[in-house]
Order: structure tokens, then C-alpha cells, then sequence
């Protein structure tokens, strides 16, 4: 876990030992923000309690959001799992009024949906929960690769529940990987 990681370990041997299980929790809460976000949260969260961000304070909550950054892409199911929710996240990725229509089927592209298989995540962090929230609430038309075609609609009505949401997400997120 975060709170036995060596080098947060390290950088927090200063900060009060009973607080820093919490503010990693505070940390692992903003999980799919960008780290200056999950930085402010843990910042915000000292001052309330009392706690000066001297610089030591400053050093832990940056190893912190480090290693929270490096968690939240790392799955956290079997590989076998894993396979299976790819495969039926491709299921619906490709089928009819799906991702595909923009994306292609491989996920490449198209004149009308950016590339997914490649490291460049232009409305998220490219983690499974930032993908999920992306799929959930659309893209506005104004941030789309081409801005003449409609926006990204939300898609709560092509995924039926949180399983399907998940394997759609883990999908896309295998594109790039």
C-alpha cells in the first residue's frame, strides 16, 4: 500500500504518524484528477486540520500524489479477468451505434474520434475511471478532434450497469497499452 511504500515512507517520517493513513486517503479520493489537483486536496486538508505545509509537509503529500499517480493505472484484477473484460468491452466498443462508428474498430481513429491506441489522452488521464467518466458524460462539440461534427453524446444508454461501463473502459484503456 501507499502507506508502506519506501519512498513515501521516507518523505513522511516528519508528518504526524496517526494523520498519514488519512491523507493518503484524502490523495487516493481524487484518484483520475491531474496531480496538481490531488496535491491541492492534501494541501487543503493539513490546513484544515492543523497541520503547517512546511516543506517537509510539502515533500510527503508530492510522494504521495507520486505514488498515487502510479496506482491508479495498475490493475487491479487477475490477468485471466482481465482478459475476459477486454473482450467484452470490445463486444460493445464494436457493436452497433457504438465507439467504433468514430473511433474505427481497432480504435485508431477516424475524421471524427481521436486515435485511442495511442499514449496521447486528449479528454482524460487515459486511466480506467477517467475513461469511464468520459463515456458517461460525452465530449462538448467544441473539444472534439473536428468540431464539425456533433458532440459526443453521453453514453449512459449504450452501457447497461457498472460491469459493462468497466469492461468498455478497461477496453479502450488496453488500446493504449
Amino acid at each position: 500500500t501507499i502507506v508502506e511504500d519506501g519512498k513515501v515512507v521516507k518523505a513522511c517520517r516528519e508528518f504526524p504518524p496517526d494523520q498519514l493513513p488519512v491523507l493518503v486517503g484524502v490523495g487516493l479520493e481524487k484518484r483520475g484528477l491531474e496531480r496538481k489537483n490531488i496535491v491541492k486536496a492534501m494541501r487543503s486538508w493539513c490546513k484544515e486540520n492543523g497541520i503547517a505545509t512546511s516543506r517537509k509537509v510539502s515533500l510527503c503529500i508530492s510522494s504521495i500524489s507520486k505514488a498515487v499517480l502510479v496506482m491508479k493505472t495498475e490493475p487491479s484484477i487477475s490477468p485471466q479477468d482481465l482478459a475476459a473484460a477486454i473482450s467484452r468491452g470490445q463486444a460493445s466498443f464494436t457493436g452497433s451505434n457504438r465507439c467504433a462508428n468514430c473511433h474505427q474498430a481497432g480504435g485508431g481513429g477516424g475524421p471524427r474520434g481521436p486515435d485511442l491506441t495511442d499514449a496521447k489522452w486528449l479528454h482524460c488521464d487515459g486511466t480506467i475511471e477517467g475513461i469511464k467518466k468520459v463515456i458517461l458524460a460525452g465530449v462538448p462539440q467544441n473539444k472534439l478532434k473536428n468540431s464539425a461534427f456533433p458532440s459526443m453524446r453521453p453514453t449512459t444508454n449504450l452501457v447497461g450497469n457498472d460491469e459493462e461501463l468497466t469492461d468498455l473502459a478497461t477496453y479502450v484503456h488496453s488500446l493504449s497499452q
